[in-house]
């Protein structure tokens, strides 16, 4: 997301900040549908999502991409369970995801003894 930038004041300094005003008019302007611009304003709301949501871009690449991944396969959300263990190792289960790591073991299983056979 773009910063907005400093307005300048009576002395062409950047020293002041764009009203609330002119921040919202950025915002919508920026953003395609009134709907996305609610969905923003209740997502600020809920409490600790802007935390979680800094400490998930701070990660590192592969710790989220494989967060983004373990998401998109987990078809319902509400069926994610998470534990924390005491050496702070956090283990996260779905149904779906096992389904579909199945899927693609049965897949992969499948595939060797062709694979095998073509390289002998």
């Amino acid at each position: 997301m773009q910063r907005l930038p400093r307005n300048l004041d009576a002395n062409n300094s950047c020293d002041r900040e764009p009203s609330l005003e002119e921040v919202l008019d950025r915002v919508v302007r920026q953003i395609d549908s009134p709907a996305r611009v609610i969905e923003l304003c209740y997502w600020s709301r809920e409490r600790n999502l802007l935390d979680i949501m800094r400490a998930i871009v701070a990660m590192p690449e592969t710790a989220r991409e494989a967060l983004e991944a373990f998401l998109s396969m987990a078809g319902e959300p509400a069926q994610i369970v998470a534990a924390l263990d005491p050496t702070g190792r956090l283990t996260l289960t779905s149904p779906q995801v096992a389904q579909a790591l199945d899927l693609l073991r049965e897949d992969r299983n499948a595939m060797a003894p062709e694979i095998v056979h073509r390289t002998h």
